[in-house]
């Protein structure tokens, strides 16, 4: 017998905790609609004690040792989470067979590109009787994506169902990987950390010692060559010599060798009265702080299959300026919340970080637009489709 809607059970899938933060929302917003959901996640190495703020259930009884260990040499903390993570899977496998839950919904399989763990995992799962739902965050790796187009397709073969943010992303699981359209769902991704308190701008700015006078620009993520700060730099050259009023704040971690080539090019390119560097981890409770400190954001990306930090920008309504990437043009509107440009459009690029720093009232009318956006990406609404996908997988039962 099928269970009821209204009761469904829910394990969601991020053993590893790649996307810590869309996992709780998600998971709150599921539970906030009745829906039995328990997250199968370790702790996120960066922030331990994360889940435990928030009403999360949790899947017990996994290993979580490596999250708790603030292990910096990160090649013997991935070889830590790599056998914490195996024998992870073990146990939630077990586990499910004591008790199967209706739905297994997938965020993040980190090893698909290089073994088929996950994939021979996810197949003895899915022989069990128990749906699969995959969130396809990135269609493909970032970096070097296109030569393991065939494992992905592998795997996403084997999913009941695939959600994805965008329609530029449905078109490529359909055309690239060859999946039956009536399996791929569009469920658009919620904004992030909307939902904490803020101080006033002006405190914010005091407490980053950053002058009234001056216009921030923005950048916030984890650094990687693919979000496009070499490019944003080389803008910014020509930008800091015409306003001297212009501050660009550069905010997050990555690897420590982009993190130092990235110094390397403010300095080299004289950029450091105009650069701020905080390239450290920054803690969730901190984030308003650093939107509220902005007047604009910006996303120059190379690629992208959607971004939590532009939906973190939205959660704030800031005016963006962004590259003309597909995910970002079906999000954004050009001349109406952000300004778009071509990645590695220099000139162009100067233009629009001119335009709107220049320019107070244009950044409050894209402001404004900007916050116009918000309920389009409600967890609330993305919960209601989430549920409609899980109902649509399980009625197709035999």
């Amino acid at each position: 017998m099928k269970s009821s809607p209204s009761k469904l059970r829910v394990v969601m899938m991020d053993v590893w905790c790649f996307v810590p933060y869309y996992s709780r929302y998600l998971c709150e917003a599921l539970q906030r609609r009745g829906l039995d959901v328990q997250l199968a996640s370790v702790s996120y190495f960066q922030d331990p004690d994360y889940f435990k703020r928030y009403p999360l259930r949790r899947v017990p009884g996994l290993l979580d040792v490596a999250g708790g260990m603030r292990i910096r040499n990160e090649k013997l903390r991935r070889a830590i989470k790599f056998v914490e993570y195996c024998i992870n899977l073990l146990i939630l496998y077990l586990k499910l067979l004591i008790r199967k839950p209706d739905i297994v919904h997938v965020q993040w399989v980190p090893l698909a590109a290089k073994l088929p763990l996950e994939r021979w995992w996810l197949r003895m799962v899915r022989r069990r009787g128990v749906k699969l739902v995959y969130t396809v965050h990135n269609v493909t790796p970032h970096e070097d994506g296109e030569r393991f187009v065939a494992h992905y397709k592998s795997l996403y073969q084997d999913m009941d169902a695939l959600i994805v943010h965008t329609g530029r992303a449905r078109a490529r699981l359909a055309e690239q990987f060859g999946i039956d359209e009536r399996r791929i769902w569009t469920i658009p991704h919620g904004l992030l950390f909307h939902d904490l308190p803020r101080p006033a701008p002006a405190e914010a700015r005091r407490d980053l010692q950053i002058a009234a006078e001056k216009v921030v620009v923005l950048w916030q993520g984890v650094i990687a060559p693919y979000k496009g700060l070499d490019f944003l730099l080389q803008a910014w050259r020509e930008v800091a010599k015409q306003c001297p009023q212009a501050l660009l704040l550069i905010a997050g971690t990555g690897k420590q060798q982009f993190v130092s080539q990235l110094t390397a090019t403010v300095r080299d390119l004289g950029l450091e009265q105009s650069v701020i560097m905080h390239c450290v981890y920054i803690p969730v409770e901190a984030l308003p702080c650093i939107y509220e400190a902005a007047d604009i954001v910006t996303y120059p990306y190379s690629e992208i299959t959607m971004s939590g930090a532009l939906m973190t920008g939205i959660a704030f309504g800031k005016p963006i300026i962004a590259t003309s990437l597909p995910a970002f043009a079906e999000v954004l509107g050009n001349n109406t919340n952000a300004l778009l440009v071509n990645f590695g459009d220099v000139p162009g690029l100067t233009d629009a970080l001119l335009k709107l720093v220049c320019d107070a009232g244009e950044r409050k009318r894209m402001a404004a637009a900007v916050a116009r956006l918000q309920e389009t990406y409600s967890w609330k609404n993305i919960a209601e489709s989430t549920e409609a996908c899980y109902a649509s997988v399980l009625s197709a039962m035999v």
